[in-house]
């Protein structure tokens, strides 16, 4: 279990990676933003890159958590039914863990690729469970979905062209139903 301090540092480390990037935030920032010095930050993470690794590996562990929490295990009457409702839970997800998403996605290190895949694997085989007699390829759905709704999510977070996100998301239900009649 990790320590107040450690929870503080990682919580701002978190804001400060996703606003500036790994190479633009800076250990100074952060221990200044968290309200410690740089020496309580370097006693708690070896460096700037072990830091960085524990806000991954945090959010990855709350993602799992919360991925697990949606991945129903129950009967819809259609598979409408199941998009909508995967689609929509997916949405809350990406929403909430925007941040460590994004981090991932851009991660250079290769260190993440492991639970990316994972993530996409478990992914997959839940869209193949709740729809297994559709002619579409899996795996290409599942990346048409986190493409579409990552995109969404972004639109969200930071404002840009897109004003009614739950318009766009019942046309991509309507879209994706489609694909699989």
């Amino acid at each position: 279990m990790k320590s107040e301090t450690e929870q503080k540092i990682l919580d701002v480390a978190l804001k400060e990676f996703a606003e500036k990037g790994y190479k633009g935030a800076t250990v100074r920032d952060i221990a200044i933003k968290s309200g410690f010095n740089d020496s309580t930050v370097y006693r708690r993470f070896k460096s700037k890159r072990d830091l960085f690794d524990a806000v991954i590996n945090q959010g990855h562990e709350k993602m799992h958590r919360e991925f697990d929490s949606i991945l129903h295990d129950r009967l819809y009457e259609t598979p409408r039914d199941f998009l909508e409702t995967f689609i929509k839970d997916y949405a809350w997800l990406l929403e909430e863990n925007l941040e460590i998403y994004d981090l991932t996605l851009h991660d250079k290190s290769g260190k993440f690729e492991h639970d990316m895949a994972v993530f996409f694997k478990q992914f997959t085989e839940y869209i193949e469970k709740n729809l297994p007699d559709s002619k579409i390829d899996h795996a290409t759905f599942v990346l048409t979905i986190s493409g579409f709704m990552y995109t969404i999510a972004l639109e969200k977070h930071y404002g840009g062209i897109i004003d009614n996100f739950e318009y766009f998301i019942e046309k991509f239900i309507d879209n994706l139903h489609m694909c699989i009649e």
